[in-house]
Parts: structure tokens; C-alpha cells; sequence
């Protein structure tokens, strides 16, 4: 990946991330596959009727009494919202066709939004339009039929996760608002799922790298400043230039005459 303005692309690679974007989040448009969707839309529209997270095992057939922290509600709840569930014959609620697709383009927004903020990421540390574009193909790739391509907490995760790198890249290059950005897409994230802690480990490691940075640059300065200074002021005997018998006569002749 080379290092350039992304604005001196080519024209056609210039679209080539965008481009790949769209591909790969219409591929994201497929049925729900996954039991877990379920059973989270169910926890959703419990917190909802019940104005309260839960505190105990819901859901569970063996724990269903047992203390318990859904540290996942964020989700369940937004997924609670954007479906349309609805009461069987027997009583049991099931997603209606409508809630079915407002979920699955919810999945393909979020990997769209992971994808793009990949991308702007990459520009600003300026790799070129096609090796982008590569870049988001292998992504998507690498997680095709993980768990991100699922109606789980977890897609929420990575595009949390794209969020707090772009954001502290923007720090790195002197956005002011970029570090009360990065404490709330944390703070966010800690209600959406557990994968909150990757982030705080992200977010430490860079404090503590800026800060590894800060005091080698204040080390050198202390340390090789003085050198410098002293160097100046040392006094230097330059060895006269002489110049060879023969013709130093010969200068002295000219003179003469």
C-alpha cells in the first residue's frame, strides 16, 4: 500500500471502495439464520414492556432464576424497535415479513457503515483507492459467515470498533473533539455488548503509547540539547592551510613584481 493523497487516484480508483461498499453490503441482504436473532428480539421487546433490564436469566432453562447482567440490552432493544413482531394463533410471538427485512437491512447498514469507516481510516493514512478497496474485500472475506454477517450484539461491536480506530486516528492528526468522542462511542458500546473491553484496551495502549512518545522526545531534548550547546562553545583549532613550496614561491614572485 503506497502512501499518497487519495485525491490524486485515478479517476476510476477513486470509486473503487464505494463501489466495493455497495457490493458487499448487498450481499449481506439474506434471510435470518441465526436462533440467537430470536431470542434477543424476545429479551428487546421484554425490556420494553417491562421498562427494566433484567437482573436475572431469562431465557434460560436451566439459570432462569439465577443473578444475571445482560450486558447485550443496547442491542436487544434497537433490534426490539427496528422488528415487528406480532402473537400467533397459540400466543407465541414471532417477527412479521416487514421486521424480517428492517433487521436484514439493518445487518447490511451496519457492515456498509464497518466497511466505510474502514475505508476513511485507510485514507487518512493515505493508501490509494484500489489497495482500499482490496483491503475491504479481504475484510469482508475474512467474516463472511462469522458472526458478523448475523443479527447478533456482535455486528454492532465491530462497527464500534471502526468507529473508536477512525476516531482516534483523527486524534492523532489534532482533532479536539476526537477524545470525548472516543469515551462516548466506549460508553455506548458497554450497553451493546461485551466486546467493550477490546476497545478500552485499544484506547489504553494508544494513551500509552503517546505518552512513551511524549517522554523520549522530552529525553532527547534534555539529553542532547546540552551536548549541542556544549559543542558550540568549544573552541576550535583550524590548522592553517599550506600550500606547497613551489608554488607558494612562485605567488611571492608574482607579488614581487
Amino acid at each position: 500500500m503506497t502512501r499518497q493523497d487519495p485525491s490524486l487516484d485515478p479517476p476510476g480508483f477513486r470509486w473503487l471502495p464505494a463501489l466495493t461498499i455497495v457490493a458487499v453490503s448487498w450481499l449481506a441482504l439474506f434471510p435470518v439464520t441465526s436462533v440467537d436473532a430470536y431470542y434477543h428480539l424476545a429479551t428487546g421487546r421484554r425490556i420494553l414492556e417491562e421498562r427494566s433490564i433484567p437482573t436475572r436469566g431469562v431465557g434460560s432453562a436451566t439459570f432462569g432464576q439465577a443473578p444475571w447482567h445482560d450486558q447485550e440490552w443496547g442491542f436487544q432493544v434497537i433490534s426490539a424497535l427496528i422488528g415487528d413482531a406480532e402473537a400467533d394463533a397459540d400466543g407465541v410471538w414471532v417477527e412479521t415479513s416487514v421486521g424480517t427485512v428492517r433487521l436484514i437491512l439493518m445487518r447490511a447498514l451496519c457492515l456498509g457503515l464497518t466497511l466505510a469507516l474502514l475505508s476513511a481510516t485507510m485514507a487518512l493514512a493515505g493508501v490509494d483507492g484500489l489497495s482500499r478497496a482490496l483491503g475491504l474485500i479481504l475484510a469482508a472475506f475474512l467474516t463472511f459467515g462469522n458472526l458478523f454477517w448475523a443479527i447478533r450484539p456482535q455486528i454492532f461491536s465491530y462497527l464500534l470498533l471502526a468507529a473508536l480506530v477512525y476516531v482516534l486516528e483523527r486524534d492523532r492528526r489534532g482533532a479536539r473533539w476526537a477524545g470525548a468522542t472516543a469515551l462516548a462511542v466506549i460508553a455506548v458500546w458497554a450497553n451493546i455488548h461485551g466486546m467493550f473491553v477490546v476497545g478500552i484496551a485499544l484506547l489504553v495502549s494508544g494513551l500509552v503509547f503517546t505518552a512513551i512518545h511524549q517522554v523520549s522526545n522530552t529525553l532527547i531534548f534534555y539529553l542532547l540539547v546540552p551536548r549541542l550547546i556544549q559543542v558550540s562553545r568549544k573552541p576550535r583549532n583550524i590548522p592553517p592551510v599550506e600550500m606547497p613550496t613551489g608554488l607558494s614561491d612562485n605567488f611571492h614572485n608574482r607579488i614581487s613584481q
